[in-house]
C-alpha cells in the first residue's frame, strides 16, 4: 500500500539482522488471517501499523491492556469492499487479564476487504554512520537505521517506513469510567447532605461552591434555594467549550454563512490519510524513508537498514573548539572530519565511525545535521599542534548617519577580536579550523573562504602547509545613539560629523568654516590645558617666595637675601600675571568660536546624504 508522504526517501534492499529480546505484540488477530502489511516507526518511540485481509462479518482484535488506551484514540477501520463498521465492542474479561478483546461488527457486502490502521507505543530506530576519507576532498558516508521488532509477530512481506518526524501523541484514559456529579434530592424536593464526606470530596465542594458563589449570591429569585445552588455546582463540572472552535469566514463575503447548527457528517479516516497526515509539512524538518519492496523481519530481531550511502563533499581536518570543561581541548585541536550532508533532510544525531586509507582511526558523535549543511565529526585529539588565543575589544569606527541643528545620530561600531597563534611540530597536513563564539548583537567583520557558520559561531580555517601561523578575527557590534554638537565644537564625534557633512549635497560652505572652528577650537582646548598647568607651578613658586620673604623679616643681617627672593616676587608676579592675561585670551577666543559653532549649526539646513 502507498501512503503519500511529504517527503521520501528510498531504503536501500538489504538488511543485516542483529539478535534481540522478543516482547509482546500490541494487537494479533482472531476469526480472520489479517497480517501486518505496512509498519511506520517514529524515532520518538511510536508506530504506525496497517493489517489487511478477507474477512467475515465480524473481527476480534486482540491486544494488551496497557495498549488499550492508544488503540481506542487511534483504531482506524476501512471496508474497501463497501461494507460498514456496525459496531466496535470491548468484550468483558477478567480484571487481572493481560488482554482485552474488541470485536469488530461489519455489515454492507458478502465479503469484507479490510484494512485496519492503529498507533502503539514501540521502541524507536536509531542512526549510526560511517565515513571513509577518500582523496581530493571527497568521502564515502553511510547511514544505517537500526530497527527492533519486539511485536511478539514475525513482520512477513511488510512495507517498511522510518519518520524522523516526531507527532503529537498523549496518553488519554479512554478506558476509564467517568461519573457525572449530580445532586440527590428527597421526594419532596429538598436537598439531601450527606454526614460524612471525605477529605477528596470536601475540597472539590469547596472549589465548586467556590466558583458558583458569584452566581446564588446574585439576585436572580430561581438561585436562591440549595436545590439550585447543588445544579449550579453540578454544571460548573461539565466540560468548557472549546474556545479555539467557531465558523470559518466565507471566501465570497456576499455568500451567507453556513447554518451553525447544521453539522457535517464525519467521514470515515482511512488509514492513507491517517498516515499521510503524520508526514512532515516541512522537508526541512524531517524525513520519511520508504521501502522499494516488502521486507520480512522475524520476532524478536533487529536489522540494520541502510538508508544512504554515496560519496559526499568531505575530508580530514583539525578542529580548534575548547570544551566547556577546558583541559587539554583548551591548547591542542581536535583530529575530525568535515563533511556535508548529501540530503534534502537533516541527519539524525548518532555515532560516527571513521576510517581512511589505513582502516580505522576513531569514534565521533554528531548532533543533527541540517539538509546540504556541512558539520564537523571530531574523533582524535592532536597534542602536536598548539593553538593560544587572546581577545581584545575596541571601538573601530564612527560614522554620522543624520544630523538637524545640533542633533546629530552617531553609528558606532564596536569590534571584538580574537586573536589566534597556531603552532605545529611540522607543516600541517591539514587545513585547521579555529571557532569563534558567535556574541549577542556583533556579527563577522568578513569570512574567508571555506569558513562555517554555525548557530554557535564561525570556524574559520587555516591553510596548510606552514607549522606557524597568526591570524586576526573580528566581531562586529552597530550601536546608534544621539548627540549634542551645538555647544561643543571640540567634542569626540566632531570629525565624523564634518565627514558627513561634506558628503552632503549643499553643505559644502559652511564645511570648511566649521573645520577652521574645529581645528582652532581643539587648539584651544590643548593651549588652555597647558596654560592652567604652568599658571598653576608659578603661582604655587610665588607663594612659597611670599612665605620665604615674610620669614626673612626679623632675622639681622639679611638685607642681600631679600632682596633676591623680593626679585623673584617680581618676577613671579609678572609670570602670574601674563598667563592669566593669555589664559584670558583664550577663553574668550573659545567662547567666541562657540557662540559662532552654536550659529553656524542652528543655520545649517542638511539635506539627505548621498549614498
Amino acid at each position: 500500500m502507498e501512503v503519500p508522504m511529504r517527503r521520501a526517501i528510498v531504503l536501500a534492499p538489504s538488511l543485516f539482522f542483529l539478535s534481540a529480546c522478543a516482547g509482546v505484540r500490541p494487537m494479533t488477530v482472531r476469526g480472520a488471517t489479517m497480517p501486518v502489511t505496512r509498519v511506520l516507526l517514529f524515532q520518538n518511540g511510536l508506530g504506525y501499523f496497517e493489517r489487511r485481509g478477507a474477512t467475515g462479518d465480524t473481527v476480534d482484535l486482540v491486544t494488551r491492556r496497557e495498549h488499550l488506551d492508544d488503540v481506542l484514540k487511534s483504531l482506524a477501520v476501512v471496508d474497501r469492499a463497501g461494507g460498514r463498521v456496525a459496531s466496535v465492542r470491548v468484550l468483558a474479561s477478567a480484571a487481572r487479564a493481560e488482554t482485552v478483546t474488541l470485536r469488530l461488527g461489519l455489515t454492507g457486502s458478502a465479503t469484507h476487504d479490510l484494512s485496519v490502521s492503529y498507533m502503539s507505543e514501540v521502541s524507536g530506530w536509531r542512526p549510526s554512520y560511517r565515513v571513509v576519507l577518500g582523496p581530493e576532498g571527497h568521502a564515502r558516508l553511510q547511514g544505517f537505521a537500526v530497527v527492533d521488532n519486539h511485536t511478539g509477530e514475525a513482520w512477513r512481506g511488510v512495507h517498511l517506513g522510518l519518520s524522523t518526524a516526531t507527532p503529537l501523541s498523549f496518553r488519554y484514559a479512554l478506558q476509564t469510567e467517568r461519573n457525572a456529579q449530580r445532586p440527590e434530592l428527597t421526594s419532596d424536593g429538598r436537598l439531601v447532605r450527606r454526614p460524612a464526606e471525605s477529605a477528596q470530596g470536601a475540597a472539590r465542594r469547596d472549589l465548586l461552591l467556590q466558583n458558583i458563589a458569584p452566581v446564588v449570591e446574585g439576585n436572580d429569585p430561581m438561585l436562591q434555594n440549595d436545590v439550585q445552588a447543588a445544579y449550579a455546582a453540578t454544571n460548573v463540572a461539565l466540560p468548557r467549550p472549546n474556545s479555539r472552535a467557531g465558523h470559518m469566514v466565507p471566501d465570497n463575503p456576499s455568500r451567507p454563512m453556513e447554518n451553525p447548527a447544521v453539522q457535517p457528517q464525519p467521514q470515515p479516516l482511512s488509514p492513507e490519510d491517517f498516515a499521510a497526515s503524520l508526514g512532515s509539512e516541512d522537508p526541512s524538518a524531517g524525513f520519511t524513508l520508504e521501502s522499494p519492496g516488502a521486507m520480512d523481519l522475524d520476532t524478536g530481531e533487529s536489522a540494520m537498514v541502510p538508508f544512504v550511502d554515496q560519496t559526499i563533499d568531505g575530508a580530514g581536518v583539525y578542529l580548534f573548539r575548547p570544551a566547556t570543561a577546558g583541559g587539554a581541548s583548551a591548547t591542542h585541536p581536535y583530529r575530525a572530519v568535515l563533511l556535508r550532508n548529501p540530503l534534502e533532510a537533516p541527519l539524525l544525531g548518532g555515532p560516527v565511525a571513521v576510517y581512511d586509507a589505513q582502516g580505522f582511526v576513531g569514534d565521533g558523535v554528531t548532533a543533527v545535521i541540517p539538509a546540504r549543511a556541512h558539520a564537523f565529526v571530531a574523533y582524535a585529539m592532536s597534542p602536536d599542534i598548539a593553538v593560544s588565543r587572546s581577545n581584545e575589544s575596541a571601538e573601530d569606527e564612527v560614522r554620522v548617519t543624520q544630523a538637524a541643528a545640533g542633533m546629530v545620530t552617531v553609528e558606532l561600531q564596536s569590534v571584538a577580536r580574537t586573536r589566534f597563534t597556531v603552532d605545529a611540530s611540522r607543516p600541517l597536513d591539514a587545513r585547521v579550523f579555529l571557532h569563534v563564539p558567535s556574541r549577542p548583537g556583533f556579527e563577522p567583520r568578513s569570512l574567508p573562504a571555506g569558513a562555517v557558520e554555525t548557530p554557535t559561531g564561525s570556524f574559520v580555517p587555516v591553510a596548510a602547509g606552514e607549522a606557524h601561523h597568526a591570524l586576526a578575527f573580528d566581531l562586529l557590534r552597530r550601536d546608534t545613539r544621539q548627540v549634542h554638537l551645538e555647544t561643543d565644537p571640540s567634542h569626540t564625534y566632531v570629525p565624523a560629523f564634518l565627514e558627513f557633512l561634506a558628503r552632503s549635497p549643499g553643505a559644502g560652505d559652511t564645511v570648511p568654516r566649521l573645520r577652521q572652528i574645529y581645528t582652532r577650537t581643539t587648539e584651544l582646548r590643548d593651549l588652555r590645558a597647558s596654560l592652567e598647568e604652568d599658571l598653576g607651578v608659578q603661582q604655587r613658586a610665588l607663594a612659597e617666595r611670599r612665605e620665604a620673604l615674610a620669614a626673612l623679616r626679623d632675622v639681622p643681617a639679611n638685607g642681600a637675601l631679600r632682596q633676591r627672593i623680593g626679585r623673584g616676587v617680581a618676577e613671579g608676579v609678572a609670570q602670574v600675571d601674563a598667563l592669566t592675561r593669555r589664559m584670558v585670551t583664550a577663553n574668550a577666543e573659545a567662547l567666541s568660536l562657540r557662540e559662532e559653532w552654536y550659529a553656524q549649526l542652528r543655520a545649517l539646513v542638511v539635506p539627505a546624504p548621498t549614498r
